[in-house]
């Protein structure tokens, strides 16, 4: 019987039973050693456990399904990026001319990336039958990375940077708009860049 409890696949087993509050006891420590080992182990289970599953519960909460969607680029259909100050508004005459048939039947894409969830309108407006296959929305901040790489952007045919007209400050609107173009151009530039050498 003392072999049997050195076999890896027991203590595996006597672990799970123990954990899982399961106790079958044929299988127990019987040095005081054993049994501190387990008890520090089973207080740990019982503090850790519920702990990292409510910050794992959070998380998933927080992220909409815009923050965890990722974009992925096709050869045959092209995509631009839409970022900065998008309004409604904006969008909707934006897109009219983008897919407007004086432009051809060619499939394009738009991508908008913005750090924002979008509004119950422009919600509606992206879900609308002549949108939802083309428009797709990506909640991250165009100033990361990560962020411009779940968008594709190093293989976007364009960048548009939407400015806010009625801004009560234009200049720090275009000081901020020129700032996110150059670190797109310098990110795109340096991805490739790097896609060349390797």
């Amino acid at each position: 019987n003392l072999k049997m409890r050195t076999k890896f696949h027991h203590y595996i087993y006597f672990t799970v039973v123990t954990v899982s509050t399961v106790g079958y006891g044929d299988i127990y420590p019987f040095t005081s050693f054993g049994k501190l080992v387990i008890i520090s182990l089973v207080i740990l289970i019982i503090v850790l456990i519920p702990y990292q599953t409510n910050d794992l519960i959070q998380i998933m909460r927080a992220q909409s399904e815009y923050a965890k969607y990722t974009y992925k680029a096709s050869k045959d259909i092209p995509h631009i990026i839409l970022t900065g100050d998008i309004s409604i508004d904006s969008l909707r005459s934006f897109c009219k001319e983008l897919f407007h048939p004086d432009h051809g039947a060619q499939y394009r894409h738009a991508v908008i990336v913005s750090t924002q969830l979008p509004s119950r309108e422009m919600e509606i407006f992206l879900n609308e039958k002549t949108n939802k296959n083309f428009i797709f929305y990506l909640q991250g901040n165009p100033l990361q990375e990560k962020d411009l790489l779940r968008a594709d952007a190093h293989k976007a045919k364009a960048c548009i940077i939407f400015n806010n007209k009625n801004s009560n400050d234009p200049y720090s609107g275009d000081h901020q708009s020129l700032f996110l173009g150059i670190f797109i151009k310098k990110f795109v530039y340096n991805y490739n860049l790097e896609l060349a050498r390797g």
